[in-house]
C-alpha cells in the first residue's frame, strides 16, 4: 500500500496496527487471538442468496479505491447497486462481501488448481480485498467488519500465511510459463503488502503482530522460499536477453516482473530491520540452518545484467537488498547467523558458494571506474559481507585464496589515488526505497492498466549513513586487509605478493613498474587511512595495515637481484657520491657509507604528490588525523616512495614493535656491515640512533642495544642509544622545512 496515502488519511482513523489487533484487551489476549490456526476459525455458512461472490469479484476488482468508495458511499442500507457494461444491474451487500471475500480467495488454494485461471481469481480477490481495507476507515460498514471485528482480522491474517505457504509449494509448477510467473509474483507481493493494509504502515507494528503468531517461523521460511522461486524465474527467463520496449511485445511484462520481485524483497528487508524480528529469524533452523536465506542471496547475486539501463539499476538494487538482509541477520546478538548457517560440512559449503558470488560482485565492481556504476549500496554491502567473513576464522583462508587476486587489482588501478584516497565529501550514500502500490501492480498484471506505458516504481530516498561514501569504501578496504592479516599474516602477505606480480605481468608498462606503482598505492592508502582515524577507522586496523605494508616491502626487497639493486643505485638521482665506496664488513661508523648518505630533502622522489594531503606519523596514532601539512612550520611526513627503497644513513624513521605500535623515533646510523654479530643486509636490519622514546624508559627493548637491557640502562647520554631494528618495522619520515 502506498505509504503516502496512509499518511494522508484522516485522524479519525481507528487505532493502527497492533492496537487494532489488541483492542481493549491485554497483550496476552492479543497473542492468543492471532495465534489461532486457520482450521480453528468458525466456518461462516450464512451466505446471502442475493450475493454471488464470483460475480461480485469479477465486476468490482477492476475498480479503483476512489470509484469503489463512491459506490459504497451511495449505497442504500448497505446495498451497492452496480451497473455492468451490458446495462444490467448488480446488487451487492457490502458487509457480506467484506466478511466472506477471504473464503472466496481460499477456495482456490489447492495443488490441483495451480493454473492461470485460478491464479487470476486469487489475484482479483486479493486486489479487491486490499482495496476494501484501504478505504475501510472512510465507511462505517467496512470499518465494522475489517477494523473492529477481530475474528475477520484473524481470518485474513491466517489466509495470508496460507497463501504464501501455498505459493512456496507451487514453485515448480509455474516456471514454464511467463504469464504464470507474473501471476505468481503478483500473488506473493500482494499477500505480503496486504499485511500493511490490514495492520499498519509501521514496520514495528507489522512485525509485532507477526511475532505474536504461532506460525511466524513457517511464514518467514515460506516467504523466503517463494521469493527464491521468483528470483530463479528471473534468471531463467532473462539469462542473456536484452530488453527493448520498442521491439519486444513482452517488455512491459519483464519490467513488471522485476518490479514485483523487488517489492517482495524489500518487504522482507524492511521486516528484518526490526531488531526483535531478526533475532527471531536467526533462531529459525529451517530458514537459516537449512540455507534458505543463503539460497535467496546466492540466486539474487547470480542475476544477469541487461543492456536496459532501468533493469540494470533494478538488478543492482535487488542484489543490494539481498546482501542487506544477510548483513542484518549477521548483526543478531542472541544467535550467530554464521554459526547457524555453517553448522555442518554441507552447510559450510553453501556458505562458501555464497561468499564466492559476493566476491564475483566485488570483482566486477573493482574492475573499472566505480563512479560509473549505478548508485545504491551494492558495493558497500558486498564489501561489508566480505569484511565479516574475512574476520571469521572458518572462512578467512577461503577469502585469501579467492579474493586476494581481486584486491591486488585494486592497487594496480591507474586511478587508485583519486578513487580510494579521495577526500571529497560526496553526497551521503542513500538507499533506494520502493514506494510500492500493490493495488496498481495487481491491476497491471491483470491487464487492467494499459500496456502501452508501464509506470515504474516511485522512489523515496531514505536517510543513509552520515559518513561520506568515499570514506565508507576506503574504511572497508582497510578493514578487510587488516582482518586477513590479523591471524593469517604470512599466508596472506605471500599470496598477495604472488597475485600482485602475476596481475602486474598482464598489464602494459612492465611488471616491475606496475608492482612498484602498486607498492606506492599501498603507502597512499596508509596515509589516507591514518587521516580517517579515529572518526572512521579503528586505530588498530591502521597499525595492522602498516605492518602488512612493511612486510610486503621486505619481501619485495628480498626478491631484487644484485644486478637490479646495482642498477638502481647507479641510476638513482638521489646518489650524492659519484663513486661507490664499499665499506669494510665490520665497519661500525658512518664514514664508509657514502652511497647511503642523507638524501636530498627536496627531491621529488621523497615528496608526496602536491594534490594529496596525507596525515603525519609523528605522534600517537589517535592524534594523527588532527595534523595536516603546513608551510608555516616544520613537521614530519610519512614518505611514499616512487619505488621500493632501502633505508639510507641519515634518514629519520619511526621504530615500531611487532604489533605496529610506535616505540621511538631516531635516525638511521648503519645499513651495512656487521653489528652485534648480525649481518645487516642478510638480516634485513638497520642500526638506529634512538632520539625520542615513546614508551617507558624501563621497558626492555625488543632488539639488542649497544649497552644495557632496558632503554634507561642503554642511555648514558641523550641521542647515544644505538639499536638494531628490523627494516620491516621502520617507517620512513622526512623533515619538511618551511
Amino acid at each position: 500500500m502506498n505509504h503516502q496515502r496512509l499518511s494522508a488519511r484522516p485522524t479519525k482513523r481507528p487505532p493502527p496496527a497492533s492496537s487494532r489487533f489488541q483492542g481493549s484487551s491485554s497483550r496476552t489476549k492479543k497473542v492468543n487471538m492471532v495465534s489461532k490456526e486457520v482450521d480453528e476459525q468458525p466456518c461462516r455458512e450464512e451466505m446471502s442468496p442475493q450475493l454471488d461472490l464470483t460475480l461480485a469479484v469479477k465486476e468490482l476488482h477492476a475498480l479503483s479505491s476512489k470509484d469503489l468508495g463512491e459506490l459504497i458511499r451511495d449505497a442504500e442500507n448497505g446495498i451497492v447497486k452496480y451497473v455492468k457494461q451490458d446495462g444490467s444491474s448488480l446488487e451487492i451487500n457490502v458487509e457480506i462481501l467484506a466478511r466472506h471475500l477471504v473464503k472466496y480467495i481460499m477456495e482456490h488454494l489447492a495443488p490441483s488448481k495451480v493454473n492461470e485461471e485460478h491464479f487470476k481469481h486469487m489475484l482479483s480477490g486479493l486486489r479487491l480485498l486490499h482495496t476494501l481495507c484501504d478505504i475501510a476507515c472512510h465507511h462505517s460498514t467496512l470499518a465494522r467488519v475489517l477494523v473492529e471485528d477481530t475474528s475477520v482480522q484473524d481470518e485474513i491474517l491466517n489466509s495470508i500465511f496460507r497463501i504464501i505457504d501455498f505459493l512456496s509449494q507451487s514453485g515448480e509448477k509455474v516456471s514454464g510459463s511467463s504469464r504464470m510467473v507474473l501471476l505468481y509474483s503478483a500473488l506473493l507481493s500482494s499477500s505480503m503488502y496486504l499485511l500493511k493494509a490490514l495492520i499498519s504502515s509501521e514496520w514495528q507494528d507489522i512485525t509485532n503482530v507477526l511475532l505474536a503468531h504461532s506460525k511466524v517461523d513457517e511464514f518467514t521460511t515460506t516467504a523466503f522460499t517463494a521469493l527464491c522461486v521468483v528470483i530463479n524465474s528471473l534468471q531463467a527467463k532473462l539469462p542473456d536477453q536484452h530488453i527493448d520496449s520498442r521491439m519486444k511485445p513482452n517488455a512491459n511484462d519483464v519490467y513488471c516482473l522485476y518490479h514485483l520481485c523487488e517489492s517482495s524483497l524489500q518487504f522482507l528487508q524492511s521486516a528484518c530491520k526490526q531488531m526483535v524480528f531478526r533475532e527471531r529469524l536467526v533462531k529459525n533452523k529451517d530458514l537459516c540452518g537449512e540455507g534458505v536465506v543463503l539460497q535467496l542471496v546466492q540466486s539474487t547475486l547470480k542475476l544477469s545484467q541487461c543492456e536496459d539501463r532501468y533493469l540494470t539499476n533494478v538488478v543492482y538494487w535487488l542484489k543490494s537488498k539481498a546482501l542487506s538482509i544477510m548483513l542484518l541477520l549477521c548483526e543478531a546478538e542472541s544467535t550467530s547467523f554464521l554459526e547457524m548457517a555453517s553448522g555442518t560440512t554441507q552447510r559450510k559449503e553453501l556458505v562458501k558458494t555464497t561468499i564466492f558470488e559476493v566476491l564475483q560482485v566485488l570483482k566486477m565492481m573493482f574492475s573499472g571506474d566505480l563512479k560509473d556504476h549505478p548508485r545504491g549500496h551494492l558495493q558497500l554491502n558486498a564489501m561489508r559481507v566480505a569484511e565479516i567473513f574475512s574476520g571469521d576464522s572458518r572462512f578467512r583462508t577461503y577469502i585469501i585464496l579467492h579474493f586476494t587476486e581481486v584486491l591486488t587489482r585494486v592497487f594496480l588501478q591507474p586511478q587508485f589515488l583519486s578513487t580510494w584516497c579521495s577526500n571529497e565529501h560526496e553526497p551521503v550514500e542513500e538507499e533506494n526505497v520502493m514506494d510500492f502500490d500493490s493495488i496498481s501492480a495487481a491491476g497491471q498484471v491483470l491487464c487492467l492498466i494499459s500496456k502501452s506505458h508501464v509506470q515504474h516504481s516511485t522512489w523515496n530516498n531514505s536517510q543513509g549513513s552520515p559518513t561520506p561514501y568515499a570514506y565508507q569504501r576506503t574504511s572497508l578496504l582497510v578493514k578487510i586487509l587488516a582482518d586477513l592479516c590479523e591471524e593469517e599474516n604470512a599466508r596472506f602477505v605471500s599470496h598477495f605478493l604472488e597475485c600482485l606480480q602475476t596481475e602486474a605481468s598482464k598489464l602494459p608498462g612492465g611488471a616491475t613498474e606496475r608492482t612498484a606503482a602498486a607498492s606506492r598505492n599501498l603507502f597512499y592508502l596508509l596515509n589516507h587511512a591514518e587521516s580517517l582515524t579515529p572518526a572512521y577507522l579503528n586505530a588498530q586496523d591502521v597499525l595492522v595495515l602498516r605492518r602488512f605494508i612493511s612486510q610486503l616491502e621486505q619481501l619485495l626487497a628480498a626478491q631484487e637481484s644484485d644486478i637490479h639493486r646495482a642498477k638502481e643505485v647507479h641510476n638513482s638521482a638521489r646518489c650524492t657520491s659519484p663513486t661507490h665506496q664499499s665499506p669494510s664488513p665490520n665497519v661500525d661508523d658512518r664514514s664508509g657509507n657514502d652511497d647511503d648518505s642523507v638524501p636530498d630533502q627536496n627531491s621529488p622522489e621523497d615528496l608526496l604528490d602536491e594534490d594529496y594531503d596525507p596525515s603525519p606519523s609523528t605522534s600517537q596514532l589517535t592524534h594523527r588525523k588532527h595534523r595536516r601539512r603546513s608551510v608555516s612550520r616544520s613537521k614530519d611526513t610519512v614518505v611514499v616512495p616512487k619505488k621500493r627503497f632501502k633505508f639510507k644513513v641519515g634518514q629519520h624513521v619511526i621504530l615500531t614493535d611487532d604489533k605496529g605500535e610506535e616505540v621511538a623515533k631516531g635516525t638511521i646510523h648503519l645499513v651495512r656491515g656487521v653489528w652485534s654479530e648480525k649481518d645487516l643486509e642478510e638480516s634485513s636490519s638497520c642500526v638506529v640512533d634512538v632520539e625520542e622514546l615513546m614508551v617507558p624508559a624501563n621497558k626492555q627493548p625488543p632488539h639488542p642495544t649497544d649497552a644495557g637491557t632496558t632503554f634507561s640502562e642503554a642511555r648514558p647520554a641523550p641521542c647515544e642509544i644505538k639499536m638494531l631494528w628490523k627494516s620491516s618495522q621502520l617507517v620512513l619520515i622526512q623533515q619538511q622545512l618551511p
